[in-house]
């Protein structure tokens, strides 16, 4: 009985973890990256700019004053590329993180994210410098997702373009 009880709670456990992530609000992905929009190109620019590897991640400030002494920046000297206002910006933004992305051509904005590091799902904004491979573009992300996991798929990324330099990203990895 408790071995029964075991197993549909696991059950019942994966299949919540399966279906989070997958409903992007389009809407409020774009009219957020509006008020944002000035703050995150530059940050962009400069990650993209930074190196191969570039990192800001924010993830720690989440609740607390911003500290940037502690703040996991690659290279180091990003940190020194934004103040407390703009750091507080971003907080509100609700960025988990920020890198390049050479794959997809651009800098991703991360939101969200669930999983583990070896699987799960982001999602956020792709700030694009080069032009994002066409197998990655779609319409809509929603369809798009409920279509790849309808065909199996279990890992793929997906971008909708919302206009010549952003687009909405998913990953599912």
């Amino acid at each position: 009985m408790i071995q029964a009880f075991r197993i549909l709670t696991l059950c019942l456990l994966v299949t919540l973890l399966h279906a989070c992530g997958q409903s992007i609000d389009e809407a409020s992905f774009s009219s957020k990256l509006t008020h944002n929009q000035f703050l995150l190109e530059r940050i962009g620019a400069d990650i993209w700019s930074s190196s191969e590897a570039a990192l800001i991640d924010i993830r720690d400030l989440h609740g607390k004053e911003p500290a940037l002494d502690g703040l996991v920046t690659i290279p180091p000297s990003l940190k020194n590329k934004l103040n407390h206002s703009e750091w507080h910006q971003l907080k509100r933004a609700n960025i988990a993180y920020i890198t390049a992305d050479k794959d997809l051509g651009g800098v991703l904005f991360v939101l969200s994210t669930t999983g583990i590091a070896i699987s799960g799902t982001a999602t956020g904004y792709l700030l694009v410098f080069e032009t994002v491979p066409k197998e990655y573009q779609v319409r809509s992300i929603n369809p798009a997702i409920e279509a790849k996991l309808r065909a199996g798929q279990n890992k793929f990324r997906l971008v909708k373009p919302l206009d010549s330099k952003w687009a909405i990203f998913y990953d599912r990895y």
